[in-house]
């Protein structure tokens, strides 16, 4: 189907996307028209200029030919290559507007007293207060190694100075879904299986239901940053705070992340009271 059908376009650019010369859509024949315009054009200023090697007219046939079939192979290569210079050419221009989408805060102010939360995840909350998310990752650790770990995390603490304030969240969720049960049964379609490739998968497959939900478990540190008048000043208090706090953390062995995300900020938050 024409990418101009049923739609209302100026009737001049309608009749040149249907246009056909020798079953040829016109626009294509244009393009390449313009190549092998250029292409002559090129090899005269060449022959002026004393080229004799046959390679001097060559090089700029490959080179227009290349552009005008990599623009315009076919009518749907030529209304994408259209698109991208038009979009490029507005970015160049700053016309090009991408609206992104925004998570709604109406929800969160009814548990939380949220004021804004910025584009670099900084959550401004209604006592001119401030605060970030943390995402931890903390290691599995055996019982022959807790009281050094023990120690690790008392260093961390030790660590901690000013008036910052921590809340340490928790968050599970359960996944009821089975993907090794969907692969054997994926793998025992095949045709060309054998019967005793069969008897594995099927042994695969009713082992795989005789394990149990696997549950994500998150652990989230919420820092509240202490009175500032400006997101400016509680944007530098958050970057030094971290510097270290990430280096201590990185001595316990537990990977932080700093969650600098607007929208993954509020559905995290929204994760907790859920």
């Amino acid at each position: 189907m024409a990418i101009t059908e049923n739609v209302p376009v100026p009737t001049s650019y309608r009749r040149l996307h249907e246009k056909k010369l020798m079953n040829i859509p016109v626009r294509l024949l244009f393009v390449w028209g313009i190549a092998v315009i250029f292409t002559g054009y090129t090899s005269i200023i060449l022959y002026y200029a004393g080229a004799r090697n046959m390679m001097f007219y060559l090089v700029p046939a490959i080179i227009f030919g290349g552009m005008a079939f990599a623009i315009a192979k076919d009518v749907h290569t030529l209304d994408k290559s259209k698109l991208h210079l038009i979009l490029i050419y507005r970015m160049l221009r700053k016309k090009q507007v991408v609206k992104k989408y925004v998570e709604p805060l109406d929800d969160l102010k009814k548990v939380f007293p949220i004021e804004s939360v910025e584009d670099s995840g900084l959550i401004r909350f209604t006592d001119s207060h401030s605060g970030a998310i943390i995402m931890l990752d903390p290691p599995r650790i055996p019982e022959d190694d807790l009281t050094r770990h023990s120690i690790r995390m008392r260093n961390v603490i030790n660590s901690l100075y000013g008036q910052f304030t921590f809340q340490f969240i928790t968050t599970s969720i359960q996944d009821s879904s089975n993907p090794l049960s969907h692969a054997a049964i994926e793998a025992m379609k095949a045709k060309d299986n054998s019967q005793q490739v069969n008897n594995h998968l099927n042994s695969i497959y009713v082992e795989s239901l005789q394990q149990s939900n696997v549950i994500h478990w998150r652990f989230i540190l919420l820092l509240t940053i202490p009175h500032t008048k400006t997101i400016e000043e509680a944007e530098k208090f958050k970057q030094a705070f971290l510097s270290g706090l990430s280096k201590e953390l990185g001595r316990a062995e537990v990977f932080c992340r700093l969650v600098e995300d607007r929208n993954e900020v509020i559905r995290i938050m929204r994760d907790c009271i859920c």
